[in-house]
């Protein structure tokens, strides 16, 4: 089954074989929304590259990358004795 987002993380927390109906909705749910987005962001490139598996536009995806560099933010101290 090529779960979707919802459905992974359905899953992992409860048990598959009561929720596989429950899975299946919000995969239809999840599906449905895609093609009714004028657009859609990424945090990742892996995420964009799922989303056009899952029948996603490539022109409909933005990917604006998650975080700040952490040399921006961490500084190297001088070592002083």
């Amino acid at each position: 089954m090529n779960s979707g987002i919802f459905g992974r993380i359905l899953q992992r927390l409860l048990v598959p074989l009561r929720t596989f109906r429950l899975i299946r909705t919000l995969e239809k749910i999840e599906l449905l929304l895609h093609r009714c987005a004028a657009l859609m962001v990424s945090v990742t490139h892996s995420c964009k590259i799922e989303l056009v598996e899952r029948g996603v536009p490539t022109e409909m995806i933005a990917v604006i990358l998650n975080g700040v560099g952490c040399h921006s933010i961490f500084h190297k101290r001088k070592m002083t004795r």
